[in-house]
């Protein structure tokens, strides 16, 4: 505080606002005097942005902010600390990191003030929760590799562990990694299975034999038209092969027919290929040229090639789709196809093309001419569609004995793949349900019907009611005569057949003014004039019985009564606790007395209150009755209840901190809301520590920690809340604040002392800032190592704000035994599967951090296939595995990385261009983008679905021959993947000749036809456009009538549609006649 009138200066003045600025301080200045009050804005409280939070090991991280109030404190610094370290550690910048699984608190203490807040981490193990692999069957060559790759579940699950083994290692062997590396042909089953969980994996691998080179004989064959086949045998070498199948094909089959035995028939004059394809390595190939001498017999029109409307599709679930086939030319005289699925496991396709999804999978869907077996085909890749829901709209129904009933679940979506629903009934005495989900009533009483779906386990229900059938009710009387003021007779009834256990029945008036009737049957006159009264059965209204009243005598009663009584509702179903109320009309509609009385024939089932609703108790069926006060006029409903059981529990808090005798009061969420008996128990797995009420307080009582289990009654679901009570440190001292030891001098041990004395949590955690100078064991003791200064520091283990620390200063010599040496090393990453030609980098940490030297070598066990650096960069340059090993110049320790080294299989091949345009000569270079990009193997094997229209070379290029449509497919030769392109071919146009070139026209003339002629002659499609440079002068429509519109010049043009580059011109004037003269 500065003293009032004290002398302030210009410079003084300026000092005093700058300091104002940074402590609001508050500056009064009159004349040249100022008064000033210094006071700076301490921190009040701080809070974390999170109380709670759970972190997986191996996870991300948290980061925690703190905020300071107020705002505009002074000193907003703070400091981070952790209750358990191993369990997760906490930076200076408040980010958390999850170490081990347990229970932490992370602490957040202002430097002003001391104010703390904390959040509870838990950190949990992800356990693994599946595994799956795309590659389930892979086909290698001798010595060929491939690396399996399955993707497990949770993508942060703690281990990651995979234990691989083959099922045949004569044929195929795996590695640790997952390298599967082919060893003689044959097939072997893959098997992986994680650690964790015990989930497993599997690829077929298939190792063929290897075809060396086929040869043919002969391998040039001359017919005359009409000699006998010739038999051509195929040669497949090595003479050891067990797999020798080959598929024989002619280049014309027209010309030279070959059957699957390499039987050659010739079949008109020409020339033709066969040619011998190993079946198992469709590169391996011979050649048979056959020429026939003769000249052609068969003139009929033959099928020379066929096309499919698609070529790839995408099915969803069970949605079929159909294939429509072109066949050329279109006047071949036999167009009859035939239809097969390389997989019909897959999906099937009929007789007309109609393809039917099955299951997962690809399959390649074929259509091939009877005549000349021209072929196509549309590659159908089928993803399942899991069944995501189903419902029921009929939730209850009333079945007659005998009488049936077709439940119609709603599966959703519609297309799901497998909607077969599983049909069953809880009392097949009274009701039974077929497989399709018929219900046929059996016997009297109620039952639930429930469906499942296979795929999903999906639930509906129905509730069955099948009633007692009532076959008539008779009265004791069927009329009756009173005079006003006689007593009253009671009517009784003989409901039929007589062993029905249901006889309730209803009694009404059809005008209670005149004769009253209770429920009871009593009836009783009240005014002269003739009534009818009713008997109904209650369970089936159509079952009644009447008795004629007349009473005589005058009529003294005026006042409008009430006749009758409808509920809202006459049935009801309920699930669990869930209340419902009923509605009640009272007719006439202008009675006077409306008033009702509700009850419920079995309370223990349901109660209805004074108006109408009504609550669920317990399983079971009661009759909810409304009453009406005046003439007692009577409707029900019946409410049927059924127990809806607890299917979970939860609860928010699962760790919570109390100070002593503080409460906690836990609410869990029990599943669903309307669960019938939501009631918790509660205990306390230490009572010393905390206890905890029926209603789920938690008191604290002293310090511990103690587990609260809540568990339901019903389904016995459990959560907890592990509840901590800490004891309060108030501070640490030692017995020695600072030591001076000369080198070589006894250790000596300091003592802590923790304060209040009666704490039973009094360990504490001894460091030293640097062992290399003062070491410090576990009881204090502090030994001298090297000369230099350290601070050795004790700390609560239970609360880690609470310190003490000890200066220690060693006088002596450093001496190289006492040097900081370097006594570990560790690399990273300790594996690597690693791909030919991409290099990574190793990192290396040398411990202690102050070790004096930090240099190392590194080497590879095997540079054939990865050479590394000086400075730890691995390349890997061949397929195969070795050890890059680094190791300390200092003291010679060592460690390890396993490097294997594998060729990278395609996963992904595409064409940009699925469909394209071509003139007849003209060409297109496919060029499909295959991934990764350093795939070792991109060759393509290309194929044409007809090459009389369009051909491909081995590099994709695609020329085109003739007018048509037919597909180009390429072919990975590793993994089998597939690209299309649909080449379209249009009839090439020479030119266009006009019948005239030019016209001439008065206005007023007579429109003239001008026609087109494309050349050649033989084409078969001659469409044009026609236009006009000037439609104002003259127009043209679309079949080449020119019209004149007014005077002036114009050009009509006729282009080809099929090639846009073809036209013809036809030069127009229109004359226009004089309108007058000018004499000049």
């Amino acid at each position: 505080m500065i003293t009032k009138h004290k002398i302030i200066t210009v410079k003084n003045l300026l000092i005093i606002f700058t300091i104002a600025l940074l402590y609001q301080i508050q500056v009064s200045v009159y004349n040249t005097r100022a008064e000033v009050n210094l006071s700076a804005i301490s921190a009040t409280t701080v809070t974390t942005s999170q109380e709670n939070q759970t972190l997986i090991v191996g996870g991300p991280t948290l980061t925690l902010k703190a905020t300071v109030l107020p705002a505009n404190a002074a000193n907003k610094a703070v400091i981070w600390s952790s209750s358990n370290d191993d369990v997760a550690t906490v930076s200076t910048a408040g980010i958390v990191t999850p170490i081990g699984e347990g229970t932490a608190m992370i602490v957040v203490r202002t430097v002003d003030g001391g104010h703390i807040d904390t959040c509870i981490v838990t950190v949990t193990k992800s356990d693994v929760s599946g595994m799956t692999l795309t590659q389930n069957m892979v086909t290698l060559k001798i010595k060929g590799t491939i690396t399996l790759n399955p993707k497990i579940l949770p993508l942060d699950a703690s281990n990651k562990t995979v234990i691989w083994y083959s099922g045949n290692e004569d044929v195929a062997k795996v590695s640790d990694k997952g390298v599967v590396t082919a060893i003689t042909p044959g097939s072997a089953g893959i098997i992986g299975k994680t650690v964790d969980g015990d989930y497993s994996v599997y690829c077929l691998v298939y190792v063929p034999e290897e075809v060396s080179s086929i040869t043919l004989n002969p391998n040039n064959v001359k017919f005359a038209l009409g000699d006998t086949p010739v038999t051509i045998s195929a040669k497949i070498m090595p003479d050891n092969l067990s797999m020798k199948s080959i598929t024989w094909t002619s280049s014309n089959y027209g010309i030279a027919n070959v059957d699957s035995n390499g039987r050659v028939t010739p079949m008109s004059g020409g020339s033709a290929v066969i040619t011998a394809t190993s079946t198992y390595d469709k590169t391996k190939k011979a050649t048979c040229n056959v020429t026939v001498n003769g000249l052609i017999t068969d003139t009929k029109v033959h099928a020379t090639g066929i096309t499919l409307n698609e070529h790839d599709k995408h099915l969803i679930g069970n949605t079929t789709f159909t294939l429509k086939q072109s066949i050329s030319p279109s006047n071949a005289v036999n167009k009859a196809v035939n239809w097969s699925s390389s997989n019909e496991n897959v999906a099937t396709v009929s007789a007309t093309g109609v393809v039917t999804p099955i299951a997962e999978g690809v399959t390649l869907i074929v259509v091939t001419t009877v005549d000349r077996g021209n072929m196509d085909g549309c590659v159908v890749n089928v993803t399942k569609q899991d069944v995501t829901g189903m419902t029921l709209t009929q939730k209850s129904a009333t079945l007659k004995i005998k009488g049936t009933l077709t439940l119609n679940p709603d599966i959703q979506p519609g297309n799901a793949t497998n909607q077969t629903v599983i049909w069953s009934s809880g009392n097949e005495d009274v009701a039974k349900v077929s497989d399709t989900g018929i219900v046929t009533a059996i016997t009297s009483g109620s039952t639930g019907i429930i469906g499942r779906t296979v795929d999903g386990d999906y639930l509906v229900y129905c509730l069955i009611y099948v009633p007692e059938v009532i076959n008539s009710i008779t009265l004791s009387q069927n009329s009756l005569k009173f005079d006003l003021g006689g007593a009253a007779t009671v009517l009784s009834t003989k409901i039929m057949p007589e062993n029905l256990s249901l006889k309730d029945i209803t009694w009404t008036s059809s005008n209670y003014n005149i004769a009253d009737v209770d429920s009871n049957g009593r009836v009783t006159p009240k005014a002269s004039g003739n009534a009818v009264i009713t008997a109904t059965s209650v369970y089936d209204k159509t079952k009644k019985a009447t008795c004629s009243v007349t009473v005589n005598g005058p009529i003294t009663d005026t006042k409008i009564h009430a006749t009758g009584i409808t509920l809202n509702e006459h049935s009801r179903d309920l699930i669990g606790n869930t209340p419902f109320t009923l509605k009640q009309v009272i007719l006439p509609s202008n009675a006077v007395n409306k008033a009702v009385t509700y009850s419920s024939s079995n309370e223990n089932v349901a109660t209805v209150s004074a108006t109408g609703v009504v609550t669920p108790l317990a399983e079971g069926i009661t009759l909810i009755i409304v009453t009406t006060v005046d003439r007692g006029n009577m409707d029900s409903c019946v409410v049927n209840v059924t127990k809806q059981n607890v299917t979970g529990m939860t609860l928010i808090k699962n760790y919570e901190t109390l100070k002593i005798k503080s409460t906690l009061t836990l609410k869990p969420d029990i599943f669903p809301g309307n669960a019938t008996n939501q009631t918790v128990i509660w205990s306390s797995g230490n009572e010393d520590v905390a206890k905890v009420s029926d209603a789920g307080i938690v008191t604290a009582l002293s310090p511990g920690s103690a587990g609260i289990i809540g568990k339901t009654v019903d389904g016995n679901y459990l959560v907890y809340c592990l509840v901590y009570v800490p004891e309060v440190i108030d501070s640490i001292t030692l017995n020695q604040n600072s030591l001076k030891l000369k080198l070589g001098d006894a250790a000596v041990t300091l003592s802590a002392k923790i304060m209040p004395d009666n704490l039973s949590v009094n360990g504490v955690i001894w460091t030293s800032s640097n062992y290399g100078i003062a070491n410090v064991d576990s009881n204090g003791r502090v030994t001298s190592v090297s000369g230099g200064s350290a601070v050795i520091t004790a700390t609560s283990v239970y609360d880690k704000t609470k310190k003490a620390t000890c200066s220690v200063n060693v006088i002596g010599p450093i001496s190289d035994d006492l040097k900081v040496h370097a006594t570990s090393i560790s690399i990273k990453p300790i594996v690597n599967p690693s791909i030919v030609g991409t290099p990574f980098t190793l990192t290396t940490v040398i411990n202690p951090s102050n070790a004096v030297n930090k240099a190392v070598t590194y080497s590879s066990s095997n540079e054939n296939v990865a050479v590394v650096s000086a400075t730890g960069v691995v390349t890997p340059i061949a397929e195969g595995v070795t050890l890059i090993i680094v190791t300390t110049v200092d003291r010679g320790i060592m460690d390890a990385c396993f490097v294997n080294v594998t060729k990278q299989d395609i996963a992904e091949m595409t064409l940009i261009k699925n469909s394209e345009t071509l003139k007849i000569k003209s060409t297109l270079t496919l060029k499909p983008g295959i991934l990764p990009t350093n795939a070792s193997n991109k060759t393509i094997i290309w194929s044409s679905g007809n090459n009389d229209v369009a051909s491909v070379s081995d590099d994709g290029i695609v020329t085109a021959i003739t007018a048509g449509t037919t597909g180009i497919i390429g072919r990975s030769v590793e993994g089998n993947h597939l690209v299309y392109c649909i080449i379209n071919v249009p009839e090439q146009v020479d030119n266009i000749i006009l019948n005239q070139n030019s016209l001439k026209f008065k206005l007023g003339d007579s429109s003239v036809n001008l026609s087109a002629i494309v050349m050649p002659e033989n084409q078969k499609v001659k469409r044009v456009t026609w236009t006009s440079s000037n439609p104002i002068v003259a127009n043209v429509d679309s079949n080449g009538r020119v019209t004149p519109t007014s005077g002036g010049t114009t050009t009509i043009t006729a282009t080809s549609v099929d090639d846009t580059t073809k036209k013809a011109t036809c030069s127009v004037t229109v004359l226009q006649p004089a309108t007058g003269v000018i004499i000049n």
